[in-house]
């Protein structure tokens, strides 16, 4: 989930390193590509290649929460990201990491977006809007901690 965040610049990597290093001092043995993600915080490529290392093929539901928590912090704070959220969303449905149901309702956003850009179909204030409604909802389930994703 991170590698996406990271790629869509939703977070810097020190946001990424700061996660990774919060999981090493709590695992009694954390995985290998961890504590690259810690060590590789200043050369960006590495990073990235760690990041994937650790990622699951389908995000769990708290990968979800999280992600949609942190996109619709970032998108209330920063409407203006709302293009930069979706192709995220739709980047990651492509990849297949999506759960089905979650992917179902994110699948239209880039499309409706696009149209709304060319005029042809709804606004972009509408679109912000269902991209908000269903960050809410995914993100609603607030865990007491995050898993490792």
């Amino acid at each position: 989930m991170f590698y996406h965040l990271l790629i869509a610049d939703v977070v810097q990597t020190v946001d990424v390193v700061r996660w990774a290093d919060g999981w090493i001092v709590q695992l009694q043995t954390p995985p290998e590509a961890l504590l690259e993600v810690s060590l590789n915080g200043k050369r960006l490529n590495d990073l990235i290649h760690s990041l994937r290392e650790l990622a699951d093929p389908k995000f769990s539901s708290d990968s979800v929460e999280m992600l949609c928590r942190m996109l619709h912090q970032h998108l209330v704070q920063q409407p203006d990201e709302l293009q930069r959220v979706v192709r995220l969303l739709y980047g990651a449905n492509v990849e297949g990491v999506l759960p089905d149901q979650f992917a179902h309702e994110v699948s239209m956003l880039d499309d409706l977006l696009d149209l709304a850009f060319q005029g042809s179909y709804g606004t972009v204030d509408d679109i912000h809007s269902e991209t908000v409604d269903i960050l809410e909802r995914y993100g609603a389930v607030l865990p007491e901690h995050t898993e490792l994703i």
